[in-house]
C-alpha cells in the first residue's frame, strides 16, 4: 500500500488576486457602462483601451474602477500607482481593494497596517482576504484563530484554503474531515488537493483512485505529486513510466533527500516509505 510520500507547508504563501471585479452598487449608471466597457476590453486582451475606462471611472471616484486600475497597474510593475488606486478604493470600503492594499503594505513590511486591511476586507466576507489574515495571524502564532478564518475561507469555495484546512484536519489526525476537506479542492482542480487526496486514497486501499489523483496532479507539473505516481507506477512494474515521472520530479529539486528534510515539518512519514523511494531513485540514476 502506497503511503505518504510528500510534504506541504502550512500557508507558505499569499495568493495574489488580479481579478476585474464588475460593478453592482455604484449609482451612477454612466460610470457602470464605463467600468463595463473596461471589463470588455480586458478580456478581448486590449489593456491600454481598458486601463483609459478604467481611468476615466477612477477619477470620478468609481471603486470598483479604482480597484482595476491598480489590478493593471500592478500587473505592469508599477506598485507605487497600484498602490494609491488600491487606497483610493479601500478607503471606500471595497473589500477586494481592502485585502490588494493590505497585501502591498505587508510586501513594504508594514505587518501591523495589513493586518487592519485585511481585517476589514474579511469581514465583509472576502474569501481571499480571510485566507490572507490566517496566514498572517498563523505566522503569528495565533493559530485558534487562524483556523478560524481559514474555516470559513473554506466555507466560501476557496480551493487554497480547503486544501490547507485538509492538511490541517490530518495533522489533528482527522482523516475523515481532511479527505472531504481535500476533495472539495481537488475537484476544483487543486493539484495540492489532489495529491494530497491520493495519499489518503492509498492508504485506504483504493489504488486505482490514488492514482487518477496522483495523475491529475503530476499533469499540472506538481512534484511529490509527480513522485508519488514514480513510485506507484514502479510498484505495479511500469518502470519506464516510473522513470519519466520521477525525473519530472527531479528536475523540480524534488528527491529523497528533501523528502528527508521534511521530516520535521511530515513526521507521520514512516521510514519504510523513505526506504522504497531511495531504492527507486538509485535504480533510476543507475
Amino acid at each position: 500500500m502506497l503511503h505518504k510520500v510528500l510534504f506541504f507547508a502550512f500557508l507558505n504563501f499569499v495568493m495574489l488576486t488580479h481579478e476585474l471585479m464588475a460593478s453592482k452598487t455604484e449609482s451612477s449608471s454612466a460610470l457602470n457602462a464605463i467600468v463595463k466597457k473596461g471589463l470588455q476590453y480586458s478580456n478581448q486582451g486590449k489593456r491600454d483601451e481598458a486601463k483609459r475606462c478604467f481611468q476615466k471611472a477612477a477619477d470620478q471616484g468609481n471603486a470598483i474602477a479604482q480597484h482595476n486600475l491598480g489590478v493593471l497597474l500592478e500587473q505592469e510593475g508599477n506598485l507605487t500607482e497600484a498602490k494609491t488606486w488600491y487606497q483610493k478604493a479601500a478607503e471606500q470600503g471595497y473589500a477586494a481593494a481592502q485585502n490588494n492594499f493590505g497585501r502591498l503594505l505587508g510586501k513594504e513590511g508594514n505587518i501591523s497596517e495589513t493586518k487592519v486591511w485585511y481585517q476589514k476586507a474579511a469581514e465583509q466576507g472576502y474569501a481571499l482576504a480571510q485566507y490572507n489574515l490566517c496566514i498572517l495571524l498563523y505566522e503569528k502564532g495565533n493559530l485558534a484563530e487562524a483556523k478560524v478564518w481559514l474555516q470559513k475561507a473554506a466555507d466560501q469555495g476557496y480551493a487554497f484554503a480547503q486544501n490547507n484546512l485538509g492538511f490541517l484536519l490530518e495533522d489533528e489526525g482527522n482523516l475523515t474531515e481532511a479527505k472531504k476537506w481535500y476533495q472539495k479542492a481537488a475537484e476544483q482542480g487543486n493539484s495540492k488537493a489532489q495529491s494530497n487526496l491520493g495519499v489518503l486514497l492509498g492508504q485506504e486501499g483504493k489504488l486505482a483512485e490514488a492514482k487518477e489523483y496522483f495523475q491529475k496532479a503530476a499533469e499540472q507539473g506538481y512534484p511529490p505529486a509527480q513522485f508519488n505516481l514514480g513510485v506507484f507506477l514502479e510498484k505495479t512494474g511500469d518502470l519506464a513510466e516510473a522513470k519519466i515521472w520521477c525525473q519530472k520530479a527531479a528536475e523540480q529539486g524534488y528527491a529523497p533527500e528533501n523528502l528527508k528534510l521534511s521530516r520535521s515539518i511530515r513526521s507521520q512519514i514512516v521510514e519504510w516509505v523513505l526506504g522504497i523511494i531511495t531504492d527507486l531513485y538509485n535504480k533510476l540514476k543507475g
